[in-house]
C-alpha cells in the first residue's frame, strides 16, 4: 500500500511540476552493471538467466542517479514478473551517435497488441491471465515513463502474446 501512495504521489507532483529532477553526469553503464548484480539472486531464485551486454564504458549522460536505477528496476522487475523459469532476460546499453540505448528484453508471457497502447497508463494492469497472482498497482510503467520524459528520453516497447517484451530506452549523452 505504501509502495501504491509513493507512486501515486510522485506521479502527482510529476503532473504538478512540483517534482524536480536533479540532474547530474552519471554512468548510464554503471547503472545498469550494478542493477544487473543486485538482482541477480533473485534471477537465481526464479531461474531465469540473465545476459548482459554493455558496449564501451563511461556513458555519461545528465541525469538523476536515483531515479534512473528506480526506472530500470521497474522494468527489470516486470521482465522478471512475466518470464517463466528457464527464461531468459536480455540487458543491453550501448552508444548509438549522440544517445545511448538501454534495451530490457524478455521471452516471457508478452503483451497483446491491442494492451501496447495502454501499458503506460496509470492502474492498468492487463489481461487478468498475465497477471501470475501479481498485486501490482499498475503504477510502474507510468512512473517509468515519466522517469524517461524528465530525461529527455524517448521509450518504446514492442512484444507479442508468447514471444516476451522489448523495451527501448534512448537518451542524450554528453559528448
Amino acid at each position: 500500500m505504501s509502495n501504491m501512495v509513493d507512486g501515486l504521489l510522485l506521479l502527482a507532483r510529476g503532473d504538478s511540476h512540483e517534482e524536480v529532477i536533479s540532474c547530474t553526469p552519471v554512468s548510464i553503464d554503471g547503472i545498469i552493471k550494478e542493477i544487473a548484480k543486485k538482482m541477480e539472486p533473485i534471477m537465481d531464485y526464479k531461474q531465469l538467466r540473465v545476459q548482459l551486454h554493455v558496449e564501451g564504458s563511461e556513458l555519461l549522460m545528465n541525469g538523476d542517479e536515483n531515479r534512473l536505477i528506480q526506472l530500470f528496476m521497474i522494468l527489470l522487475d516486470n521482465a522478471i514478473k512475466f518470464t517463466q523459469a528457464d527464461g531468459q532476460i536480455d540487458l543491453e546499453c550501448l552508444r548509438q551517435g549522440k544517445s545511448v540505448l538501454v534495451t530490457v528484453k524478455d521471452n516471457g508471457v508478452g503483451i497483446s497488441e491491442h494492451e501496447l497502447p495502454l501499458v503506460f497508463n496509470r492502474f492498468y494492469k492487463g489481461d487478468s491471465s498475465r497477471s501470475r497472482g501479481d498485486h501490482g498497482a499498475g503504477l510502474g510503467l507510468s512512473i517509468a515513463r515519466w522517469i524517461v520524459d524528465q530525461h529527455q528520453g524517448t521509450v518504446h516497447i514492442s512484444s507479442g502474446v508468447g514471444c516476451g517484451t522489448k523495451v527501448m530506452i534512448r537518451f542524450p549523452v554528453i559528448s
